[in-house]
């Protein structure tokens, strides 16, 4: 009976030509968010490399490398293809991989937000209205429910593209925007399933065929739940946290028709899985992944084919398992590929013990939420996700909290009217919310200054909470035609379906300027401008990814300087960077064989501090090659260890010199600055600060590398002399740094010392005060505003400084210096006094401050003024 109502079923004609779907005002719709996004991220598109990972991912894609772990290998592979494109550059190929999944993405949002209204009671009765006309074309059969529910799709997918992290992923090499298709599509594939379950059973009903039980499925059902599952699996190569959706998908599926899953085959087949899984992470621990694998699937093998009438027939559960082993094989380019030396083989899992180790991402583990949570939840919550949520779908308008506040609104109205209205789609929107937002906010476990802190580790959660934005405008139509009378809202329902729409179109003026990285050089340009001025065959040590990234782009894709040997100080930690140091060209070999590199341990010297692995590398690289190759240091190295006395600036590197010779090199640094480097988007062809192109904080920081060159070689020349010429070249040199980063503070700290030294206080004192206004006040600043309102006659106000001076930093001897000598300057030897003896607390033996106590003890005696002894 279930066969022949099942091939009725399938023989049915409600089914519409795939070429009249798409003269539909749905696919219209659809066509619409596809193209308005995919013109406004062509408009936006990073044609070149940016900072973070987008390099690394630009180049690996290139040429078939390894990433850094869990690896991305699928990401890899289709980035690899797209790389393959006839037109543009390399890097703006990749790039566009972002760009068209994540306008894919916007498209599926909007087909589920109108898969979940559709579902709404009064919907889909009133998706058509019935004509007396059979040639009526389709058009003039839209009924109400088909308007309001495109208008709700288009408000969501629109919401969705042109959020504030969603956005910036879409227009640069990143997995998150591929990512969010896998997701947002077997969520639209879960609610396709749901609607031909529940079709067939009111089908299957109608024809009296199982009655009123229910619980038949169409036998191309279970297929789509065996896509889900591999598009699942699979997608584990593109980023780990695809597969986040799938316990919500799976109460979903429970919830529309429990025998799917909950059934003897299923359950019993999913145990035997799940016990062969758990027996391969058992035997894993004892021998290798090959054998842990061959005997755990030959277990499960030999139970399926033993209990095949039971397990196996006709039971998707097995093939929900061999179709996610399938998918999740993936990864073992990762092995096969690592042993192909590729230029980037990050972890080098070219062993079975390797290998796993990128799998699980050992090297990022998050501590285990269970033992130890490293802070409040409520900070977590407030300042690593709400932080960035609260303006992901900025409108651009006044007031501050509506242009914020107002997509939230809607949002809530939705979640409230989904809840109301149908609690099954509402059930699994909100299971997949708390699975993106809550739920990885308590997993992540961040600590409260976490260096690892991103917004687009919530971005799923920003995707699906635009899908109830779009369920909060359906609702608002609901509401106004249940309020309105038949006249009156067919003239109002359009008018707030078009402001609805404009609305969600508003983040996309209020972020272009931000978005816009159409003629963002920065990045790329920082890597030429590093590499290109170093000596043949040199030897470069970099701190972290956005020094790193960008000159492995330069060099694997562009070719560039590639005789340089760049080396990662965070990578030099481990071992396997180590050896392939020294066994990938260009080599830098320290003599050390594997067993001799695999000892390598941190230690801590005599001094009590601790000598890390890369210490030890860094200083054994130097033994080896000074003198043989040229090397340098990054400025972006915050520790020099130890180098300080023999580094020499020349631009964006130090040279590695003779001990004591230390500095900056005047010449060469000012001819790498004005005439070698590229500063495009930095400058404009006049040479000012190019305000056309925005920066974001990483970009705004690294270019302030720029201006403190600039700013250095402008010490020089006021450390030379304070000749009119020299303080002309220093206050040109203080220009140029301005230029390029405005907000430096060091151009502006610079430029108030030499107002100082030429005697024009005021200046002085009003370019320190900049300084503290904007937070760049350290106690230096506070200092020399001090000295510099002093020589005004500011009393009041240099007190002030130097008070604040002091309480920035109690034990700043200079500060007391300064507030001493300035109280004796005002004949107040008993509050100088007290100066004095709040410096003796930190430092009593401070001979200089015990003489001068002396003499203001001498001055007090002498004038009968009562003071402590």
């Amino acid at each position: 009976m279930k066969e022949e109502a099942s091939t009725a079923w399938n023989a049915a004609p409600n089914k519409i030509p795939v070429w009249k779907r798409l003269l539909t005002p749905i696919s219209l719709g659809g066509l619409a968010v596809l193209v308005v996004t995919q013109i406004v991220y062509l408009a936006t598109l990073n044609i070149t490399c940016p900072f973070w990972d987008s390099g690394e991912f630009i180049a690996s894609s290139h040429i078939l490398g390894v990433p850094h772990p869990p690896g991305t290998p699928m990401y890899v592979l289709i980035g690899r293809l797209f790389s393959l494109i006839p037109i543009w550059e390399v890097a703006t190929r990749v790039n566009y991989l972002s760009a068209i999944s994540s306008s894919v993405a916007a498209v599926f949002v909007y087909l589920v937000t109108i898969q979940f209204f559709r579902r709404w009671p009064g919907v889909e009765e009133a998706w058509e209205t019935p004509s007396e006309n059979p040639a009526a074309g389709r058009f003039s059969r839209i009924g109400w429910g088909q308007w309001m529910a495109l208008a709700a799709g288009l408000v969501a997918g629109f919401f969705t593209a042109f959020g504030r992290t969603y956005w910036d992923n879409a227009v640069e090499a990143e997995v998150y925007g591929l990512s969010g298709l896998v997701m947002i599509l077997t969520v639209w594939m879960a609610l396709k399933w749901a609607d031909g379950v529940e079709s067939f059973r009111k089908w299957s009903a109608n024809k009296h065929e199982r009655g009123d039980r229910g619980g038949a499925v169409s036998p191309a059902q279970p297929g789509m739940l065996v896509l889900i599952v591999y598009l699942l699996f699979l997608s584990i190569g593109i980023h780990m946290g695809t597969f986040i959706v799938l316990p919500a998908i799976v109460l979903f599926v429970a919830v529309i028709d429990s025998r799917t899953v909950l059934n003897f085959r299923f359950l019993g087949s999913m145990v035997v899985a799940g016990l062969s899984i758990l027996l391969f992470f058992i035997l894993n621990q004892q021998t290798s992944i090959p054998m842990a694998l061959a005997i755990s699937l030959g277990v499960y093998g030999l139970v399926v084919v033993f209990s095949w009438k039971t397990l196996g027939r006709r039971n998707y559960a097995f093939w929900f398992f061999c179709l996610g082993f399938l998918g999740v094989s993936v990864h073992l380019y990762l092995f096969i590929r690592s042993h192909l030396d590729p230029g980037i083989n990050e972890a080098d899992p070219s062993t079975w013990e390797a290998f796993w180790l990128v799998l699980t991402r050992d090297q990022y583990k998050p501590p285990n939420p269970f033992i130890q949570r490293q802070t409040t939840f409520a900070i977590q919550f407030t300042k690593h996700f709400w932080r960035y949520a609260h303006d992901q779908y900025n409108l651009g308008i006044l007031p501050g909290g509506l242009k914020l506040y107002l997509p939230y609104a809607l949002g809530l109205m939705g979640v409230v009217a989904h809840w109301i209205r149908e609690k099954k789609g509402a059930i699994f929107m909100t299971v997949l919310y708390l699975s993106t937002s809550l739920f990885l906010i308590w997993y992540l476990n961040f600590r409260e200054n976490e260096v690892r802190d991103r917004d687009y580790f919530f971005v799923a959660s920003y995707q699906f909470f635009a899908v109830w934005i779009g369920l909060g405008v359906g609702e608002l139509f609901l509401t106004l035609k249940d309020s309105l009378n038949r006249s009156t809202s067919r003239f109002i329902l359009p008018v707030v379906g078009v402001v609805a729409v404009l609305l969600s179109l508003m983040p996309a003026k209020a972020g272009y300027f931000e978005h816009d990285r159409s003629k963002f050089w920065i990045a790329r340009d920082y890597a030429s401008n590093m590499l290109t001025p170093l000596e043949p065959d040199a030897i470069l040590f970099t701190n972290g990814d956005n020094d790193t990234f960008p000159l492995w782009y330069i060099q694997e894709v562009e070719y560039l300087r590639r005789d340089i040997r760049v080396v990662n100080l965070s990578l030099l930690q481990t071992q396997w960077y180590i050896r392939q140091l020294r066994d990938y060209e260009p080599k830098v070999d320290l003599g050390w064989d594997d067993k001799t590199i695999d000892a390598l341990r941190p230690y801590i010297d005599r001094d009590g501090e601790v000598v890390w692995v890369n210490d030890i590398c860094v200083h054994r690289i130097i033994d080896v090659y000074y003198g043989k190759r040229p090397i340098y240091i990054a400025v972006t190295v915050p520790d020099l260890r130890g180098l300080k006395d023999r580094l020499v600036q020349e631009g964006l590197v130090f040279s590695v010199r003779k001990p004591g010779e230390g500095g900056i090199d005047v010449e060469l640094t000012q001819r790498n600055l004005g005439e070698v480097f590229s500063y495009r988007g930095l400058l404009d062809e006049n040479g000012k600060h190019d305000d056309s192109i925005y920066k974001d904080e990483t970009a705004s920081k690294l270019v302030q590398n720029y201006a403190s060159g600039w700013v250095g070689i402008a010490h020089r020349y006021v450390q030379r002399g304070g000749d009119e010429e020299n303080r002309r070249l220093a206050l040109e040199a203080l220009e140029k740094a301005k230029n390029i980063s405005p907000t430096y503070p060091g151009t502006s700290y610079t430029l108030g010392v030499i107002y100082y030294r030429m005697q024009n206080y005021a200046e002085a004192e009003s370019t320190f005060m900049d300084l503290v206004k904007q937070g760049d006040g350290d106690v230096q600043v506070l200092r020399l505003l001090g000295l510099s309102q002093e020589a005004q006659g500011k009393n009041n106000d240099a007190l002030r400084s130097y008070e604040s001076a002091l309480n920035m930093d109690p034990a700043d001897r200079e500060s007391y210096v300064n507030l001493f000598q300035f109280l004796v300057s005002l004949d107040q030897p008993r509050l100088a006094l007290d100066i004095l003896d709040r410096w003796l607390r930190f430092k009593p033996d401070d001979a200089a401050f015990l003489d001068a106590r002396r003499i203001i003890v001498e001055t007090l005696d002498s004038t009968g003024v009562a003071h402590p002894r």
